[in-house]
């Protein structure tokens, strides 16, 4: 192993396995994955469950979403696998846990830390950089709301984007090592073996990726489980007494899913599964997966 293996991935898998993979049995027997990432995995089910519990003053609630998102076949299989999405759902999860908490308390230090994990899922998976966006969108109308004066929007906003932009400049200086451009990760799969071998145009735009990614989440978590998460989601959103904070938490953890359906809209990805491929392979269905919580 070395730093020849990295390539054009966001590099914070590779360093969080470093110290397990120095070690010989670890990486040579696959477990400096498995040490490596399991923490994570914990951490997420913890911040998960009190996302949970701040937004609906239930434990009962609270653990049974847990449980769901903890024993989903999937989730514990890439737990125990070196690969990034476990990286990115723990901060994602973070993300929206802390967002959560300086919406509702208002502590600066809340909203530093959303920061920090933007920086940090910046880093595992590239779909983490959408959070900027989004989570800078909900804490500018959390400011109006606030009806804060327009010196000190400012001043909030940029404090946590010099955070949460951390993790664009780490981005720029691997970048600028490895590829001798700071901006390369902006050119993610254009590469022709990226691209889907038939683009899509016009009405398949979103349509055909929105078919392809609802079957890919059939085969992760079952179809019944995912209309009813996506009716419960939007009934939890309609009804729920802390709507600002729940569709909050709720927009945030769905921009991995946003971020796939994006990329095969723009031919840049592809998740195929077996009984839905123009191609009948089976290939990076694990997409599907960041939309769990």
């Amino acid at each position: 192993p070395g730093i020849s293996q990295l390539g054009i991935w966001p590099p914070l898998l590779h360093v969080v396995m470093t110290p397990a993979a120095m070690v010989p049995w670890l990486y040579q027997s696959g477990f400096a994955g498995y040490v490596s990432l399991v923490p994570f995995f914990v951490l997420s089910v913890v911040l998960f469950y009190r996302l949970l519990l701040s937004l609906f003053a239930s434990a009962r609630i609270a653990i049974f979403g847990t449980l769901v998102y903890m024993t989903n076949p999937f989730i514990l299989y890439y737990s125990a696998t070196p690969m990034m999405e476990i990286l990115l759902l723990c901060f994602v999860v973070s993300t929206a846990y802390f967002c959560v908490q300086w919406i509702e308390h208002g502590q600066l230090r809340d909203l530093l830390f959303t920061g920090i994990c933007i920086a940090l899922a910046s880093t595992a998976r590239f779909e983490g950089l959408l959070l900027i966006p989004v989570v800078s969108a909900i804490v500018a109308l959390r400011l109006v709301k606030a009806k804060y004066s327009y010196d000190k929007i400012e001043a909030t906003l940029i404090l946590f984007w010099y955070l949460a932009g951390i993790g664009i400049a780490l981005l720029m200086v691997y970048d600028f090592v490895y590829f001798n451009n700071p901006l390369a990760f902006l050119g993610i799969g254009n590469a022709p073996s990226w691209n889907l071998e038939h683009p899509v145009h016009g009405r398949d735009y979103l349509e055909r990726p929105l078919m392809v990614f609802l079957h890919a989440s059939y085969y992760m978590f079952g179809s019944v489980f995912v209309w009813l998460a996506l009716i419960s989601a939007i009934l939890v959103g309609v009804l729920s007494q802390k709507r600002f904070l729940v569709l909050s938490a709720m927009s945030i953890l769905a921009i991995p899913a946003f971020a796939v359906i994006i990329s095969m809209a723009s031919g840049t990805s592809a998740i195929y599964v077996p009984e839905f491929s123009a191609l009948h392979d089976f290939h990076n269905v694990r997409y599907a997966l960041p939309w769990a919580p």
